[in-house]
């Protein structure tokens, strides 16, 4: 008898711990909130404000190897 109302007592319960975690996983589909958005935002411009100075240094480096190679073919030409 007390078993009865146990189980009879407990099942609505039992069913909304299982709607709740039913619905729970819509929340991660979802877009993504203010903060997730300003996270993104801020990491994207750190990403760039690395890869800038990269990037120009590789661009300068490629110049100074061009010279370096201009110089010396004109040395190769004027000693033969």
């Amino acid at each position: 008898m007390r078993r009865t109302k146990f189980v009879r007592s407990a099942f609505p319960y039992l069913l909304l711990v299982i709607i709740l975690v039913g619905c729970s996983g819509d929340q991660e589909k979802k877009e993504p909130g203010t903060i997730e958005k300003m996270t993104d935002k801020a990491a994207e411009e750190a990403v760039q404000n690395i890869r800038q100075p990269i990037e120009r240094a590789r661009q300068v480096q490629a110049i100074q190897d061009a010279h370096v190679r201009a110089i010396n073919e004109a040395i190769e030409n004027n000693g033969q």
